[in-house]
Order: C-alpha cells, then structure tokens, then sequence
C-alpha cells in the first residue's frame, strides 16, 4: 500500500462511480487525503471520510476558488479532518487586485491552521516570490503539494520546515526539474499524491489520475533515488502518517 497525500475524490471526475472508485482506492493505499477547494467540496470531504476508513478530509480554499474562510472553522473540529487546504496562490491570469485577494485568503486559512494545530496543503503556481515571503513570515507548517519546482526551491522550502509532495508529472522524461527537486528533498520529508482525477502518470495521459499511478511515481522515484521501491514506500507511508497525525 502506498499512502496517497493529495486527492480530489469529490471531483466530478468520480460522479456516478465515486463509491467504489474510493472502496478501492483505500484498499490500495491504506490513507487518502482527500482535499477541498471550497466551502461545499469541503464538506463533502468531511461527509466522505466519515463514511470510508483511511479517507481522510483536507478543508480548504484554493487560491481560484471564492468563500468564507470562517465556514472552515468548524469543519476544522471534525474527527477525521487532518490538514486545511487546499489553500496557496495561483496567479495566473490574475491581476493585481486578484494576486491581493489571493494573498489574503492564504493568509487567513494559514490563521486556521494554527489555531486548530493543522498542517497546511499548499498550491503554488507563478507566484514563488509572494509565496515564500508568506511562508517566512508566518512560519506555517504542512506540504507543497505537486511539487514541480527547482531543487534550491525544494530545499528552501525544506528548510522552512515543509514537506514536499511529488504527483505523477515528476515520472515525464521533460520534468527535469521535479527530477533534480525529487533528489534534494531528504527522506524524512518525501510524500506521493495522485492529485487524481488530475495528475497522470507518465503512460497514462489523458486518463483519470487514481491510485494505480501512485505505483507508477514510487517506482520512479526510487529509481531516481537509488532506493529500492519497499524501502521508498515505507519512508512515504510513515511520513503521511507522520505529518497528517494518521
């Protein structure tokens, strides 16, 4: 079983065959974090994870996404809610006033996630530079999810305490860069996600991303990293466990 950081199982994607899509998702991984985007999908992710054991809910805003972050508060409390997120900025296409917006709906979920003690799930895309002057200011722990960054990024990121997720675009032979991150980030802050239904494996484009690209990714990886593929899943799995309190 290879534990699955970061998924979107409320996505339409699964309408019509959500349940048994996530029946045997869980078989195969054995923990699912299951994210939100807004307010509605965030509570049907703390309605799944009370429904399925090994799913487990991520309450948040994403950065393209509108809503009232204070909704969040109380799904915060619920017994199987592990992170906030999936909240971060994404700036493209977006203005000035939108980049603003964004910054401070960030800030606010980031405001969330201390005061229930969560980790953090963070998307960030184009906006590296608003994005670590948050992050050092206010010192927020929890996981850079889909990482595609550089290794100095990486390794910034690292040394701010975060882990760093890896989806199935880092298996691609043009993700030179994820390559040279995967290799700096140390084994005790390495995690896999599906980000399904959007993150296929190499092989599998086009196709609804799902557990069976985690196998894909972990062979990649330990590859990569010179580990065999037992060993690299368990560093995995006990890093979810660890960072999400599992």
């Amino acid at each position: 079983m290879i534990a699955d950081a970061h998924a979107h199982y409320n996505d339409a994607a699964f309408d019509g065959v959500r349940e048994d899509i996530i029946v045997n998702a869980v078989r195969q991984c054995g923990i699912i974090v299951n994210a939100g985007v807004d307010e509605e999908s965030s509570r049907g992710c703390a309605l799944l994870a009370e429904r399925y054991g090994g799913l487990y809910a991520a309450v948040g805003i994403h950065p393209q996404h509108r809503g009232d972050v204070s909704a969040l508060a109380g799904l915060c409390a619920e017994r199987k809610t592990v992170a906030v997120g999936e909240t971060g900025l994404d700036y493209r296409d977006a203005d000035g006033s939108e980049r603003q917006r964004q910054r401070e709906l960030f800030i606010a979920q980031i405001q969330i996630s201390k005061s229930y003690n969560l980790p953090l799930v963070i998307h960030c895309v184009n906006a590296w530079g608003d994005m670590t002057d948050i992050l050092r200011r206010y010192r927020p722990f929890g996981i850079m999810h889909g990482f595609t960054g550089s290794a100095e990024a990486a390794a910034e990121l690292v040394r701010m305490g975060m882990y760093i997720s890896f989806g199935g675009r880092l298996t691609y032979d043009n993700a030179k860069k994820a390559h040279k991150a995967l290799l700096a980030v140390p084994d005790d802050r390495l995690l896999l996600e599906t980000d399904a239904p959007f993150g296929p494996a190499a092989g599998r484009m086009g196709e609804r991303s799902g557990w069976e690209d985690l196998g894909i990714t972990a062979a990649f990886a330990a590859r990569m990293r010179r580990m065999t593929e037992e060993d690299l899943v368990k560093t995995v799995n006990d890093n979810t466990a660890r960072i999400y309190e599992i």
